[in-house]
């Protein structure tokens, strides 16, 4: 039919130009089925993309066409959408309704970016704490889940269920496993278990998805080598190992620490001059992003002493007010052995930072 051979056209154009053009063929489609609705189907799906403006990715149209897909119909790669959704949908009733849920779900879907959004009020605070951490980390096989979450649990049971998904992502990124088959089909999965009423509370979710989640020993055991590259997540990760060493409610909410107050400071240097010498390049390269290696400090207008020797440091580090960074006075030398020493101190304050509760039964 025609419109699938326009769509094998598509298949081979580049894979930024075959998403959008598998929006507009789906749109075509469900404009064609709605026949004497169509312009009641045109106002919806106007009303949607208006609705999906607001998030800043250009393949925004098909990426909710599909987490929708997943969350309340069946598991769907990206290629299958417009198929999927000809196989599905059929008819003028049918079109009409499954585009009216486009643009009411749209709202929620767009909610679930924006911790600002109207949406969340009547939720808790830490709630919306929550999902800005979990928007940080973005994790985009969550994103259905997320969604049927949003639209079925209860305020109190989705707080719970997204600090959960918190931590699982947290654990997932320093374990880098984020790109797993097994993971988009679990997440998925418990999506449309959501939706449809099978899970209903966070221990049946926690249940749902154990076969992602990382356990204790082996998250610590990750932990321990873990090393960061991006400034602004080595500054969350510190800030909730502090919280979680203050035994904080919340240890795992830590992102309001203003870089023109709070530093990241790398004690091995990442321009480590002479005073370094006693551990070779290759040692070097391989430690100075090790989270070990990392500490806030306040910005003290002495930030020229980032680059010296570790006893010009030592005064400066015990004197902070993190107990995380001021702990790393009391080594007598920085090397890679007290990296890796103070690494495993930080992996034991994570599993508090980012809790699991582990199964029941």
């Amino acid at each position: 039919d025609h419109a699938s051979k326009a769509f094998k056209m598509f298949e081979t154009l580049n894979d930024r130009g075959l998403k959008t053009s598998q929006a507009d063929l789906v749109k075509s489609y469900l404009f064609g089925e709605a026949n004497k609705r169509v312009g009641e189907a045109q106002a919806r799906w106007s009303s949607m993309k208006d609705n999906l403006e607001e998030i800043s990715d250009d393949d925004r149209a098909i990426n909710f066409l599909r987490h929708v897909l997943i969350a309340t119909k069946q598991f769907v790669r990206a290629d299958e959408i417009y198929n999927t959704i000809q196989n599905q949908v059929r008819g003028e009733h049918n079109a009409a309704g499954f585009l009216t849920t486009l643009e009411a779900t749209s709202r929620t879907y767009v909610a679930t970016f924006q911790s600002s959004a109207d949406f969340w009020r009547g939720y808790a605070a830490s709630t919306t704490r929550a999902l800005t951490v979990f928007n940080r980390f973005d994790l985009k096989p969550m994103r259905p889940l997320v969604l049927a979450l949003a639209l079925k649990f209860e305020p109190r049971e989705f707080d719970a269920a997204l600090k959960l998904l918190v931590s699982i992502s947290v654990r997932l990124v320093i374990a880098s496993r984020t790109r797993s088959g097994t993971l988009e089909q679990t997440f998925a999965t418990a999506a449309l278990s959501v939706y449809e009423g099978r899970v209903q509370t966070v221990a049946s979710l926690r249940s749902a998805l154990d076969n992602v989640v990382i356990g204790d020993a082996d998250f610590k055991r990750e932990f321990t080598t873990a090393r960061v590259s991006n400034a602004g997540l080595a500054r969350y990760y510190l800030g909730a190992l502090e919280s979680a060493n203050a035994a904080d409610s919340e240890p795992w909410y830590v992102l309001n620490d203003d870089p023109a107050i709070i530093t990241l400071e790398h004690v091995l240097p990442q321009n480590a001059g002479r005073e370094w010498d006693h551990m070779d390049d290759d040692a070097q390269k391989l430690h100075v992003k090790r989270l070990g290696n990392l500490c806030l400090l306040q910005k003290s207008g002495n930030e020229a002493a980032a680059n010296r020797s570790f006893d010009d440091k030592k005064a400066a580090l015990g004197a902070a007010s993190p107990v995380v960074t001021s702990m790393i006075a009391g080594y007598n030398t920085w090397g890679p052995d007290e990296i890796e020493a103070r690494q495993i101190l930080l992996a034991d304050l994570a599993v508090k930072a980012w809790p699991i509760p582990s199964l029941r039964g």
